[in-house]
């Protein structure tokens, strides 16, 4: 694609200083990991859904990992609707946060542009088709990671599986639209697949992630404004959260990712269950 690697460099420098530091959880480092995890989901793909990316489809996608959380104020879309923010207001109350991440990356690319700044276009190479398809592509892949989707995502992905499969259909040969789905999907399962390492580290972000939400439930507190769910301190436990989290959301969405890549089947799901059980047996303490 002839990406200029300063360019490129400067780019995810400019970006790294547009999250914001004094966040738990919704910072710089999720963002490195969720790209990341990313890359290790793709590679893992080899031989199955990543033979029908193109050079252009993986550019897009590791982009809009390291911007999905871009400018995330540490409050999440509920907040928003129910304090009323200017980001509610302009987004109708719709993936709030989603649409604030994609339009600032764009807006961060135009204005260094208009006013002569360092130089941190990284689709200056391309096309004029092939910043068009980058960008919706980019869109996209940062929209899917509202949480309010995952279970039609679930979904969706399962009747893609299903179809595939009664077809004998090939990824090569699959519709675009499918890839994209999955491609999707996978960038939204890198977003909350901290359960699914190995449990030092999942205990560290499940840490990060409540101090995080607790300092919103504060807020909503002070504010007069519903608690939000797992935002309570009086209420919400550590272990019981991530056991919750783990059964019900992670390890099913990971179950139908590992029926696409055998890898993440054979390494990913059993690390989720052995995390699992870990939180059930911390529960049963408790």
């Amino acid at each position: 694609l002839g990406i200029n690697l300063t360019t490129l460099v400067t780019f995810l420098r400019a970006v790294e200083a547009e999250y914001v530091s004094d966040n738990q959880y919704h910072t710089s480092v999720h963002a490195a990991d969720v790209l990341q995890t990313l890359h290790c989901l793709i590679q893992m793909g080899r031989g199955g859904i990543s033979e029908a990316l193109e050079k252009i489809d993986v550019y897009a996608m590791l982009l809009s990992a390291v911007v999905h959380d871009i400018g995330h104020p540490g409050t999440n879309n509920l907040y928003q609707i129910n304090a009323k923010t200017d980001l509610a207001i302009m987004y109708d109350g719709k993936s709030c946060l989603e649409n604030m991440h994609a339009a600032k990356t764009f807006q961060l690319i135009l204005n260094s542009e208009k006013n002569g700044c360092c130089n941190i276009n990284v689709l200056e190479s391309l096309s004029p088709k092939q910043k068009n398809q980058i960008r919706n592509k980019m869109i996209q892949a940062i929209l899917a990671t509202d949480m309010s989707h995952h279970f039609s995502s679930v979904s969706c992905v399962e009747k893609i599986v299903a179809e595939m499969r009664i077809q004998n259909l090939s990824w090569s040969g699959l519709n675009q639209i499918y890839v994209e789905t999955v491609m999707n999907f996978m960038l939204h399962l890198a977003d909350i697949s901290n359960p699914g390492k190995p449990l030092k580290v999942a205990k560290h972000w499940a840490n990060c992630a409540l101090s995080e939400f607790f300092a919103q439930g504060d807020l909503e507190a002070e504010k007069g404004l519903p608690v939000s769910l797992l935002c309570d301190r009086n209420s919400t436990e550590l272990a019981s959260s991530q056991r919750d989290f783990i059964r019900f959301i992670v390890l099913p969405a990971f179950e139908v990712l590992g029926s696409i890549i055998p890898e993440v089947k054979r390494i990913v799901v059993p690390q989720l269950l052995q995390n699992l059980e870990y939180w059930e047996s911390m529960v049963e303490t408790d």
